[in-house]
């Protein structure tokens, strides 16, 4: 547990790997975060196997882009929140984006999946997804000092 629950308590939560996008609870716009439920390969371990990966394409614009998100991995610490984002449309729509599409945590993501964590998707429907996002964010950071690991840019 983290002091932090409390802020996302009324979040639903699934598991990332299983939620499909079709899934009528996405309907609707709202706010959205991604949760570690359970850890895997250390977070050094992950970079250096994604940096090794890339290397051999030699595609350095390729490499820098993905390493600039990769490396926002090295920001995980021992809380479970990890990304907090707005749905202004729909959730539906970015967990889309999330799954491939356009999402700046979805390298970190992959690498972390890929390293055996288990992470969630959580969301709360509201109407005003961007001012609710600034709350989570501020209730967060007065938590924890700053964003989630993800958030950095």
């Amino acid at each position: 547990m983290c002091v932090c629950d409390r802020v996302f308590k009324d979040f639903e939560w699934c598991e990332l790997a299983t939620l499909r996008v079709r899934d009528n609870r996405l309907d609707g716009k709202g706010v959205y975060a991604l949760r570690v439920r359970e850890r895997g390969d250390a977070v050094g371990n992950i970079i250096s196997d994604v940096k090794k990966h890339l290397d051999k394409l030699g595609w350095l614009e390729f490499e820098d882009f993905v390493m600039n998100r990769v490396n926002r991995l090295e920001n995980i610490q021992e809380y479970p929140i990890i990304y907090v984002g707005a749905a202004p449309n729909t959730l539906k729509g970015r967990y889309r984006d999330l799954c491939g599409r356009r999402h700046t945590a979805l390298f970190a993501v992959l690498a972390l999946l890929h390293g055996g964590w288990k992470l969630e998707f959580g969301w709360l429907k509201c109407d005003n997804p961007l001012q609710k996002e600034k709350i989570l964010k501020e209730q967060y950071r007065n938590v924890h000092g700053k964003l989630p690991a993800l958030m950095k840019r």
